[in-house]
């Protein structure tokens, strides 16, 4: 019976670690990921203000963005 409970502790313990593991590494992607989606906005941003773009042109992305941004946001990832 003592064996049984120290084998089911062990067996726990590397199914928590990898869990722990796990929640690490999407973490880690997932950070990856915004770094890398953030780093675009900021050089189209950056684009943006060296072409000089004016209020209708802002307007004109803005709802560019809301007619096609799941296609975009859901490419970057």
């Amino acid at each position: 019976m003592e064996m049984m409970k120290v084998y089911w502790i062990g067996v726990m313990i590397k199914v928590y670690a990898f869990m722990i593991i796990a929640v690490i590494l999407v973490c880690v992607i997932a950070l990856i990921g915004t770094l890398l989606v953030g780093k675009e906005v900021s050089t189209k941003q950056k684009q943006y203000e060296v072409e000089g773009s004016t209020l209708n042109d802002e307007i004109a992305r803005s709802h560019e963005y809301e007619t096609k941004s799941l296609k975009t946001n859901v490419s970057n990832l």
